[in-house]
Formats: C-alpha cells, sequence, structure tokens
C-alpha cells in the first residue's frame, strides 16, 4: 500500500512526563494527522496535580487489581472515571473530545500512552473513560504503551522472527494446518529473511517463555476466542495437557 492510498488517520501520543523539583507532573496530548482533511498537528497540555499524582501511585496495587476478571464493572468504571480526571482535563479533554468525534466518523486513530514516571506506569491507564465509554476501545482506534520508537541505525537487522501459537491443535474447527499454509506460502518470497517458530498448545510458562526467548517481530495466534460471559473478560481457548507436553516445530525461509 502505498502512501497516498493508504487511510486517513492521525497519530496520537498522550503522555505523562516526570516533574521536576516542586513542580507538577505534565500531560501532554499530540496529534499528528494523515491525509484528514482541515487536520493540522497539534497539541494540549495539562497540570496532573501532585498530590493526586502521589494518591493514585500509592493506590496503584489495589487500582491494578481492578483488571481482575473477578472485578465489578461499576469497580472498574470507578477507577478508570478517577484517573481520567487526573489526566484528561481542560485543553487535553477539549482535544480528546474533538480526536474521539474524528474516530466516531471513521478516522483511524492510533494512540500511544508513554507514562514516565515508574510509580504511574503501573497504573492501568487503558481504563481511562470517557463520555461514559472506555476511551481507548472506540471504532477505528488502537492504543499501545511505550516511549517513542527509535529509528534504526541499520535496515537490515536480521530475519523477520514469527512465532505462531496454535492454542488448541486438538481442535479441527480452527483449520491450523491451512492458516500456517498460507503464513508459510506468504513469507516463501523472503528466503533466508525469514525465521518462522511454531507453538503447539503451549502451557502459560512455557508461552511466556518462548515469547523472552525468541523476542518474535510478529506474534499470530491461531484459535478460537472465548466470548464474554456477565462482566467475565473473552479469552483465547488453550489446549493446556498437563500430561502431554505440547509440540514445537520451526522452518527457516
Amino acid at each position: 500500500m502505498t502512501a497516498d492510498s493508504a487511510p486517513a488517520g492521525a497519530s496520537v501520543v498522550l503522555s505523562v512526563a516526570d516533574a521536576g523539583p516542586g513542580r507538577d507532573h505534565t500531560v501532554c496530548l499530540a496529534v499528528r494527522g494523515h491525509g484528514i482533511p482541515g487536520l493540522q498537528d497539534r497539541s494540549a497540555r495539562a497540570a496532573l496535580d501532585g498530590e493526586l499524582a502521589t494518591a493514585l501511585a500509592d493506590d496503584a496495587a489495589r487500582i491494578g487489581a481492578c483488571l481482575s476478571r473477578s472485578t465489578p464493572r461499576k469497580r472498574r468504571i470507578a477507577v478508570g472515571e478517577r484517573m481520567t480526571a487526573a489526566v484528561v482535563r481542560g485543553e487535553v479533554a477539549e482535544l480528546w473530545a474533538y480526536l474521539a468525534g474524528l474516530s466516531a466518523a471513521g478516522y483511524r486513530l492510533r494512540v500511544r500512552l508513554d507514562v514516565r514516571p515508574p510509580r504511574l506506569r503501573a497504573l492501568p491507564w487503558e481504563l481511562l473513560r470517557t463520555e461514559s465509554n472506555w476511551a481507548l476501545l472506540q471504532p477505528n482506534m488502537s492504543a499501545w504503551r511505550g516511549p517513542e520508537p527509535p529509528l534504526a541505525a541499520d535496515p537490515d537487522t536480521g530475519p523477520l522472527r514469527v512465532l505462531v501459537v496454535v492454542c488448541n491443535p486438538l481442535d479441527y474447527r480452527v483449520l491450523a494446518d491451512d492458516e500456517l499454509a498460507v503464513i508459510t506460502g506468504e513469507l516463501a518470497n523472503r528466503l533466508g529473511r525469514t525465521f518462522v517458530e511454531i507453538l503447539d498448545g503451549p502451557s502459560r510458562p512455557r508461552l511466556s517463555g518462548e515469547i523472552n526467548r525468541l523476542q518474535p517481530h510478529i506474534l499470530h495466534f491461531i484459535g478460537h476466542g472465548m466470548p464474554r460471559i456477565g462482566d467475565s473478560d473473552p479469552e483465547l481457548s488453550f489446549n493446556w495437557v498437563p500430561d502431554h507436553p505440547a509440540g514445537q516445530g520451526s522452518v527457516q525461509l
């Protein structure tokens, strides 16, 4: 896809900067448009009150527990609204409302959360709320955490590492073999430049260990998602069978 044919959208950064001595943390919302008529690069700033930041950080463990499936929805909403009141305020709130309107109009927004103070970074900022909705779960919006990615010094950084996880290899309905054939076929034109590793029905520790070991550029799941039941979260269905170790295969393309 060329730049001219790419869908219109915007790159958004919501950041919380470290506070200087005797100063409040600074919240900044910056947006850069790509093909959106009339949208120019914009930014807004607001202060995160030091006392409120300290209160949130001191309560980080209890707030983080809200991500548990057993937490009532009302509790999550209350926590999200409390965190939103801390950072989405003043000019930041006005610009975010404008961005929400772009998302509703069909424009794609890619939001990066860059929370620099370590004590505040531990908070579940994904629970932010605006207009009685989860702020980062709107249509046409994706969000991720982390600092600005560094520019690559050398475009040739080695083979592309792909980890394919077949969640339940015993479930023929997922058509895993068909999907694996498509993946390897698409990567066949990158001979010597791609490494594909296949992991069948891993346990939690093994999945985590393989991700840490391989550090894949692409993590591809093949499996069924379990629907949300009541206030529980949706999840991927894995084939965890303690008495039957999961198999593993790899192929160099």
